[in-house]
């Protein structure tokens, strides 16, 4: 039971997580299909155990890309979430992303509670 309310919760917050004015999916030149880092930062969090959150929780997580393209979490405003967002998403390698190294970010991560 409580795996697959996980499972249902995670489903929940790949549908609700916003992003900071990209689509999750964009096209290439070849007229292909390219993820976003949205929706890279949703694939990776999909597997987060999110069963103890009740309500609606909003997560600003704050982050900066390095010169390897990697993302680095700088901070976020929820403490119970904070590790576990950083353990998933540090040193992340985005591909196809329009994000200018060394410039700070903020992303609404929105998880729904059950």
């Amino acid at each position: 039971m409580r795996n697959s309310k996980s499972i249902l919760l995670s489903f929940i917050f790949l549908i609700t997580m916003t992003s900071v004015g990209y689509s999750a999916i964009s096209s290439d030149d070849n007229g292909g299909k390219k993820k976003c880092y949205s929706e890279q930062i949703k694939m990776k969090l999909q597997d987060v155990d999110m069963s103890e959150i009740k309500e609606s929780l909003t997560v600003m997580m704050k982050f900066t890309i390095n010169d390897q393209n990697e993302l680095l979490v700088l901070s976020t405003d929820t403490p119970q979430l904070d590790k576990v967002i950083k353990y998933k998403l540090n040193y992340l390698e985005l591909e196809h992303h329009e994000l200018k190294s060394e410039k700070i970010y903020v992303l609404p991560l929105t998880f729904e509670g059950a």
